[in-house]
């Protein structure tokens, strides 16, 4: 199970890492990875410009279709994990990757295609699409050595 490569005693360190890019009034930030034997997990924080804080606060922003690579050509596969969450123009979104980060790698590539937001339909606990912003958003990541 996924979760037990996330435990207390498979955590190694946290890794120093900043990467940006802003497209369409969106700054997409990553703040650091942590690493564990088998797996890494990286927080990305998105901040919306003053033309998308006025977006009602139950629309949800998802982000579909993301890769992650390393500049060796190594895929990564990321799932959303719990933690995420935010309102008035920032959001956060922590996701679970696998496996772990190869040791020659020196950069982690994070591509995001489109944005989407969505909000809840009553009574059915199911998102509607309200709207998308299409990017691409690319943050480079160099890993220290």
């Amino acid at each position: 199970m996924l979760d037990a490569l996330f435990e207390l005693d498979k955590f190694l360190k946290i890794l120093p890492i900043f990467g940006s890019t802003n497209v369409n009034g969106v700054l997409m930030m990553v703040k650091g990875i942590e690493q564990y034997q088998a797996a890494f997990r990286l927080d990305l924080t998105l901040r919306f410009g003053s033309e998308m804080k006025n977006m009602p606060m139950q629309a949800l922003p998802r982000l579909d279709s993301i890769t992650l690579t390393d500049d060796l050509g190594n895929d990564y596969s990321t799932m959303q994990a719990i933690g995420s969450g935010g309102g008035m123009g920032e959001w956060r979104f922590n996701y679970n990757s696998t496996p772990a980060i190869k040791p020659d790698a020196t950069r982690l590539i994070l591509e995001i295609p489109r944005l989407e937001f969505h909000e809840p339909m009553r009574g059915s606990g199911m998102l509607s699409p309200k709207s998308a912003l299409n990017g691409p958003w690319k943050i480079e990541l160099v890993l220290p050595k």
